[in-house]
Parts: C-alpha cells; structure tokens; sequence
C-alpha cells in the first residue's frame, strides 16, 4: 500500500522534478501546482472554522455561515498565492541575478536588466497560469452555486487588492518586543475576523496566526515551490 501511494506521489509531482524539461515548462508545473495550493487553502478554512467553534463551545456565539465559510476560503487562496508569488520572485531572481554574481564579479546595467527582465516573464508566465488554472477548478466545483462570470470579476478584484496590500507588508511575523501590526500574517488575521464581524477579536487572529504555518508545514509547500528553480 506506501509503495502505491509513493508511486501515486511521484506521478503527481513529476513536473516538479529537477530534471523534468519539457516544452510546457513552467506552465506546466503551475497546472500541476493549482490544486496544492486549492488544497491548502481548503485545510487551512477547515482548521480556522474548527478553532471558531472550540471558542463558541466555550463562551462566544460567532456565528458561521455559509457566506463567512466562502470567503474565508478566498482570502486563505489568495493570501496563498500571494506567498507563492514571492517565494518564486526570490527563486527566479536568485536564478538569473544571484548565481551570475557568484561567477562574475559585476552586472552591468544591460546585464541586470535582462536578467530581472526574464524573473518578470517567467514570474508572470507562472502566476498567470496559476490564477487561471485555481479559477477554472473552483468554478468546476462550485458551478451549481455561484454566478460565474461574478465570481470571476470578483476573484480578479480580490487578488489584485491583496497583492497591492500585502506587498507593503515585508515581515509575516514580528520579532521578539516588536508590534504585530503591518505584519503580514496579523493583518491577514484581523481581515479574517472581519468575515465574522469581529475585526478586532484576538482569539481569531491568534487561531489565524496558528493556521498558516501549520498547513504550509502539512503540505511542505516550500520543497514543491523551491524545485520550482529548474524548468
């Protein structure tokens, strides 16, 4: 049975693979890559929405309904997929800037230009595909329940504020005897308690706080986004 899964793994990661080359590409591995990233949006509401009705068995009434549960699930994708789009924006940069610097001793501006023209391309190329590929499977789920053309615009809406807000924030967390706010994940969380009407609430934002990195340790994002490196 684990040698079964293992070869089930080793099918589905194969484009993630450091000697995978194919015409595809990076689009490829984006396809592949979209429902890991659905899946783990999908864990991390799962995980929030159980955290919320610990506190409620307790002393609270949070109420959760289906609207809340929806767009939970949409801010954790889209915070996702703002995380991913750094990690490669680092990766592809330290591809095509940081190794020539190590053999050469100095870019000069032609050199830096074409190099940080080509992390655009691929970096586009990659979330462009990402995006599109997330947006067709949720609308494959979820086709009997949602207006599609609405859902879309506001899909594209949401993820095009996100990333203009969560770009001003360079930390996830504050270090020892600094303030959380204009952190990212702090932010993040008092966004998420606003989906239950309580923006401020801390029993929610520390739940959030305690959801990101437990699922992105779960499906060990950062092994699939870093083998992203070799296409």
């Amino acid at each position: 049975m684990k040698k079964n899964i293992k070869n089930e793994q080793d099918n589905i990661l194969a484009p993630f693979s450091k000697t995978h080359n194919d015409s595809d590409g990076l689009p490829q591995k984006a396809i592949v890559f979209a429902p890991f990233l659905f899946g783990t949006a999908t864990m991390a509401t799962k995980w929030l929405l159980e955290s919320i009705r610990e506190i409620n068995f307790k002393n609270s009434k949070i109420k959760i309904t289906n609207k809340a549960q929806w767009q939970c699930l949409l801010e954790y994708l889209v915070l996702f997929l703002h995380l991913v789009d750094r990690k490669i924006w680092d990766t592809f940069s330290e591809e095509e800037v940081g190794v020539k610097l190590k053999s050469i001793e100095k870019l000069d501006k032609r050199e830096i230009k074409e190099a940080m023209d080509t992390v655009k391309r691929k970096r586009n190329l990659f979330m462009d595909t990402l995006n599109i590929n997330i947006e067709k499977g949720i609308i494959r789920l979820y086709k009997k329940a949602i207006d599609v053309e609405q859902f879309k615009n506001y899909f594209i809406q949401l993820y095009d504020e996100r990333q203009k807000e969560y770009a001003i924030y360079e930390k996830f967390y504050p270090k020892k005897n600094e303030g959380a706010k204009n952190t990212l994940f702090w932010e993040f969380g008092k966004k998420i308690a606003k989906v239950f009407n309580l923006e401020m609430d801390i029993r929610i934002i520390v739940a959030v706080q305690v959801t990101i990195p437990s699922v992105l340790d779960k499906l060990n994002l950062k092994v699939l986004l870093s083998s992203i490196k070799k296409h």
